[in-house]
């Protein structure tokens, strides 16, 4: 076995083992519920934030590969398509929850496990290539998440508002042409069912809608933590200030902590898994789709632009990283089935070592990335 798969197995035993030591702390209540949910918070908008911008601020911006950038864009915008095309064919063209697991599953959150393992294949200075691949998916899937994410959940409060009426609660109607009175008990229920005021609340509803959806979007899309530590490094590199020393050591020192701290917030995810029923082969599903079919579409991606050498390898290998805080995020905002995503995360961080040498592996059989 060549030195870069004995890397790939060290660093990958030595990341299952901080993931193993969270998910102890969590089923044995060293760390409440409530405290780990503040917890997982500091750790994705603080820790995560600090090691993007030094990271990126510390880069020289003359040297950063922005076709590395680009690719990983046009990757994204075709896995995307793949995938809500594929979700179609299975749900028919409404938006559904399966759509929403579909892109949720299949979103990389590449600091986290990124780091590390380009660590230890490549050297620190590769960090810049996560980083510019994380920028790439908070631009373009990170916004196309929270616009299905935000439709399924007013779908979902549409319908609550609509409560079906039983005869047994009706003790007389009323009918004329464009009014329907109820007597429920002993509450009468004034409801105007003239077309006029249905087309008026509608079209309130749909402007509100538009309104609520653009502003989430914004908010959430690129007034966040990762966002705007990204944004502020690539300020910080363009203009090549130096850091203050003390703020330089306070990320030094927060960079060299995040990690292990993160990857026990993954563990300390994977224990509050409820004991619901969750469907087998929709995990299953969602591993093959992660592990082998967002690579072979990276893979293809590199072919048709042309992208050869190390970096395209890098963009394989970040196709392939496992689940990681993001999906816990959005996870626990959107109230989606956390069962099947800790399942998931658990699968792919398992098997992340085979996964990972069958790509290099794959990509040591072609000239492409030589």
């Amino acid at each position: 076995m060549s030195n870069i798969y004995l890397d790939l197995v060290e660093v990958g035993i030595s990341i299952l083992s901080v993931i193993f030591l969270g998910f102890l702390c969590g089923k044995l209540k060293i760390i409440p519920t409530q405290f780990s949910l503040i917890y997982n918070s500091l750790v994705f908008q603080f820790g995560l934030s600090a090691l993007l911008f030094q990271t990126i601020a510390k880069f020289d911006f003359d040297k950063i590969e922005w076709k590395f950038f680009l690719s990983y864009l046009v990757f994204i915008f075709i896995a995307c398509t793949i995938v809500v095309l594929g979700a179609m064919l299975i749900e028919g063209r409404s938006i559904t929850s399966v759509m929403s697991n579909l892109i949720l599953i299949t979103f990389t959150n590449n600091i986290v496990f990124g780091f590390p393992i380009f660590d230890s294949l490549y050297g620190k200075e590769s960090r810049i290539y996560p980083t510019l691949a994380n920028l790439a998916g908070c631009l373009t899937q990170l916004p196309f998440c929270i616009v299905l994410f935000e439709i399924l959940d007013m779908k979902r409060k549409y319908r609550k508002e609509i409560v079906p009426i039983s005869d047994s609660n009706l003790e007389e109607v009323s009918l004329t042409k464009n009014q329907q009175n109820f007597v429920k008990k002993d509450q009468w229920i004034e409801i105007d069912f003239s077309e006029d005021n249905f087309t008026e609340k509608a079209n309130q509803r749909k402007r509100f809608s538009k309104k609520r959806l653009l502003f989430i979007l914004i908010k959430k899309s690129f007034i966040n933590p990762l966002m705007i530590s990204t944004l502020l490094g690539l300020l910080y590199s363009i203009l090549r200030i130096p850091l203050p020393k003390l703020i330089d050591r306070v990320l030094e020192t927060t960079s060299s902590l995040v990690f292990p701290l993160a990857l026990v917030s993954i563990g300390l995810f994977i224990s509050q898994k409820k004991e619901t029923k969750f469907s087998w082969k929709s995990v299953i599903l969602y591993y093959l789709m992660k592990a082998f079919l967002y690579p072979s579409i990276s893979m293809l991606t590199v072919f048709i632009l042309n992208f050869k050498g190390e970096r395209a390898q890098m963009m394989i290998i970040i196709s392939s990283l496992p689940l990681s805080l993001l999906t816990y995020v959005l996870s626990r905002q959107y109230g989606l089935k956390e069962s099947i995503i800790s399942i998931e995360m658990v699968a792919q961080v398992l098997l992340m070592i085979p996964v990972f040498m069958f790509w290099i592996t794959m990509t040591r059989q072609s000239n492409q990335f030589k």
